[in-house]
């Protein structure tokens, strides 16, 4: 059960740091316009 806990906090740490950097991208994007 913990373990499972454990795999599920990594999943959602690495999906938030993924959108955060695409967010950071598109922000980037919109500053150059």
């Amino acid at each position: 059960m913990l373990l499972v806990a454990f795999d599920l906090f990594d999943f959602i740490r690495t999906y938030a740091t993924n959108h955060t950097l695409r967010g950071n991208q598109i922000n980037k994007l919109l500053i150059m316009q």
